[in-house]
């Protein structure tokens, strides 16, 4: 087995079989001079009897007890173990014999290897019976081991609670379960570690010890603590400790091990030089064992530390004992790299953190990072500062301003700082309304509006801002002109539209629409192009709620943008009347006769035939008045389907049939522009005569139109510049069919005396109804044809 081979002193303490008299060392290492002082050792770590055999139970034997015996004359420390177990043998009352095997040897022996207390126990049994007095026995001691995983099973959290306990004074471990020696060593082990292990040149400790008996025993497990006495309940976290000392070594341990656990027990485990419980020396090893790990940080940070010891340099206790250049060294690389673990370990050192986190943050704002920003912002907010914080951030020059306002939305006014700093920066202010305007923070937007109007800041509020405050106020007023002045002149054009955003999304949009700014808006929107034009039409589409007297004129805007007037459609009862008052108001002051014409027949377009707000809009301008005459044609179904039927170019006969309709339904007014625009087959003068001829037997048998309406209407469509064609066909042919007329006169007339000589010989009267019909026939035939032509065979 590795290790080292030690030299061991021993005694047994006993009572020979029989005997009557009281333990004592019946034997040892160094003869019968040195009885006395083996008795005295051994007794000054007497664990108490034990209530007779308990096998199974924790209070059996064995009891280990470890010790550190008085330095020797030499200065020389030692470690000690005590092993009291059953025997066979019985002494005169019967009862049996416990003898203790003793074991002593220097400490710096065990030290050098590290032993613990299971190692110890186990190299004892391990261990020859000892020979005659005056020879030493020699134990076997292993190195030291890991007791990570033993800590673990037990519980890392609570054996570090009951080292920083013995800190401050004995300890006793109750109500555990019925462990083994085994066990209860595994247990001291993991107890001890979290304390220098040169803490065992003086600690005792003891798998049991009853507490009747006078000990000194500072660590064991037994059944109730005596006063002085701290009691740790085993499974049940132990008491904070009192000691100041001991409360500061337990922060450090527990923060020890949330970052590094291996690095602490590998750091305590070497501790090795003797040290003893309230000593000076040990309070010195402690601080520095705690100062070291921060300063072991900032000294290797131009090595690399990894990050996860960086933020135990933090966590640590010695890091509040660095200098300041050292702390802000040692932040600033948590600062920078701002990952979730290193905000958790900022967030307990904010004070320090501020001024480093402002000035990186700072920085890389001026570079459009805001990360850094946004992160200790967050923090900054945890702690009560994020006034401070902003306000800070605000100061300095380098930061842009398109760069700091999204850190102040969403949400209200922080606080005075904030709102003094961006008074200095007025294209910062606006554009944070501008921000919150766009993402429609309405509350946020009214909190910065009537924090500035207040009383603190109402000498030095900006003047544009004022128009805000007006379109927000209960009840709202129109902005005045000189707001609406100054606005333009810190956002121009775009300024009035985002005004107009957030008059909208406050239900207030009637307000912008007053003449001062409806003006601007008018001129906006029948102007170039430009973003601010762009943005204005997107806006009119998103706008859905507002009174019927501004729908009026949003329509008149949407129409001047390029975009679809949406409110006339949803003008109905009384609504339609103040709809018809307000777009005729506004009508009147458009700029050109054209621009009037175009949004009028716009807005109207979308309107049934039969919608209300068509006779209340005509009767208030003539030139309405056309133009929605015209709109009720168009709109009308029959003329509707006139015109689709033209398109699909209709044979005569059934377009006649539906210009019939379409005449029943408008009017001999209706203008047969349109349909010989659509129609394919007014380029032909035969087809238009057809047509013609076709309309005039349909009209005339359906009674639509009169003699003279039939006669306006051929006029109409002969001099039409639809059918360029058609007039030089009739004059073509009107001479010719004149001769055909006249000769056919006559024989019409021969016609009528020879009916009329017949009627007098007696033929029937109706021959005469009969000839008539024809006549009518001829004439007709004569006067538009029959198939397009006009030859004397036809007739």
């Amino acid at each position: 087995m590795s290790g080292r081979s030690v030299l061991t002193e021993w005694a047994v303490m006993s009572k020979p079989p029989g005997a009557t008299e009281d333990y004592r060392i019946v034997d040892c290492s160094l003869g019968q001079d040195d009885h006395t002082r083996f008795e005295q050792l051994i007794r000054l770590v007497n664990p108490g009897t034990p209530r007779g055999r308990r096998d199974g139970a924790l209070d059996a034997l064995p009891w280990v007890t470890f010790s550190a015996p008085e330095a020797s004359g030499d200065g020389r420390r030692w470690s000690a173990v005590a092993v009291r177990e059953w025997s066979d043998e019985l002494d005169a009352s019967d009862r049996a014999i416990m003898p203790t095997r003793y074991f002593t040897f220097p400490y710096e022996d065990g030290a050098e290897v590290g032993i613990g207390y299971r190692d110890l126990y186990e190299a004892v049994l391990r261990a020859p019976s000892p020979g005659p007095s005056g020879e030493q026995v020699r134990l076997e001691l292993p190195y030291l081991g890991s007791v990570r995983q033993t800590a673990e099973q037990v519980g890392l959290r609570w054996c570090a609670g009951v080292a920083a306990l013995l800190l401050e004074g004995p300890v006793v471990l109750t109500d555990a379960p019925p462990l083994s020696p085994l066990d209860r060593l595994d247990c001291l082990d993991a107890v001890v570690a979290f304390l220098p292990y040169g803490i065992r040149a003086s600690l005792t400790a003891s798998t049991w010890a009853d507490n009747i008996a006078d000990h000194r025993i500072r660590l064991m497990f037994g059944k109730w603590a005596r006063t002085r006495q701290l009691e740790v309940r085993w499974g049940a976290p132990p008491p904070s400790p009192a000691d100041e000392d001991a409360q500061v070594y337990l922060r450090w341990i527990s923060t020890m091990l949330e970052s590094a656990p291996n690095d602490l027990l590998h750091r305590l485990s070497g501790l090795r030089e003797p040290l003893e419980f309230n000593s000076p020396q040990l309070r010195l090893a402690l601080e520095r064992l705690q100062d070291s790990k921060a300063l072991s940080v900032i000294h290797r940070l131009d090595d690399g530390v990894p990050a996860e010891e960086q933020r135990a340099a933090v966590r640590d206790p010695s890091f509040d004992r660095l200098t300041h250049a050292q702390r802000t060294e040692l932040l600033r690389c948590l600062v920078e790299r701002a990952a979730p673990e290193d905000l958790a370990v900022l967030d307990t050192h904010w004070p320090a953190v501020e001024p480093v986190a402002l000035a990186l943050a700072s920085r890389r704002l001026a570079g459009r990072d805001p990360r850094l920003a946004r992160a200790y912002l967050r923090l900054a907010d945890q702690h009560g500062r994020r006034d401070d914080w902003l306000a800070g951030l605000l100061d300095q020059p380098a930061v842009p301003d398109d760069a700091a306002v999204p850190l102040l939305v969403p949400g209200g006014p922080p606080g005075r700082l904030t709102c003094a700093a961006l008074l200095a920066r007025p294209l910062a202010l606006y554009q944070l309304i501008t921000q919150l305007v766009a993402e429609n923070s309405a509350e946020d937007l009214r909190a910065w509006v009537r924090y500035y109007t207040g009383r603190e800041f109402a000498e030095t509020c900006p003047i544009w801002l004022l128009a805000y405050a007006s379109v927000l106020r209960t009840p709202p007023k129109p902005p005045p002109e000189q707001t609406l002045t100054s606005l333009h002149d810190v956002g121009g054009d775009m300024a009035l539209v985002i005004l107009l955003r957030a008059a909208a999304a406050a239900s207030r949009v009637e307000v912008v629409l007053q003449p001062a700014p409806y003006s601007r808006l008018l001129g906006l929107a029948g102007g170039p192009a430009v973003p601010a034009r762009v943005e204005l039409a997107k806006l009119l589409s998103d706008i859905v709620q507002a009174p019927i007297e501004a729908g009026a004129l949003l329509d008149v805007l949407a129409v001047l943008v390029g975009t679809e007037p949406r409110w006339a459609v949803t003008a109905e009862g009384q609504a339609v009347r103040r709809y018809a008052a307000s777009f005729a108001r506004i009508w009147e002051q458009l700029p050109a006769r054209q621009v009037q014409l175009e949004v009028a027949r716009r807005i109207i377009s979308p309107l049934g035939h039969r919608h209300p707000l068509l006779n209340e809009l005509a009767r208030r301008d003539k030139a309405l008045a056309e133009i929605i005459d015209r709109q009720r044609v168009n709109a009308n179904p029959a003329v509707r389907s006139l015109l689709t039927a033209a398109e699909n170019d209709t044979r005569p006969p059934q377009l006649a049939q539906l210009w019939t309709l379409a005449l029943e339904s408008v009017g001999a007014a209706f203008d047969p522009g349109p349909l010989l625009a659509h129609w394919p087959s007014s380029r032909d003068p035969g087809a238009v005569h057809e047509l013609l001829r076709y309309l005039q037997q349909e009209s005339a048998r359906r009674g639509v139109l009169s003699d003279a309406g039939c006669r306006r209407l051929v006029e109409a469509v002969v001099h039409h510049p639809g059918v360029p064609d058609y007039a030089e066909w009739v004059r073509r042919r009107v001479p010719r069919d004149i001769g055909y007329l006249r000769a056919e006169v006559d024989r019409l007339e021969w016609l009528l005396e020879t009916a009329s000589a017949r009627r007098a010989g007696g033929r029937p009267r109706a021959a005469r109804p009969k000839l008539l019909g024809a006549l009518l026939r001829f004439m007709r035939d004569l006067l538009f044809g029959r198939g397009g032509t006009t030859d004397r065979e036809d007739s």
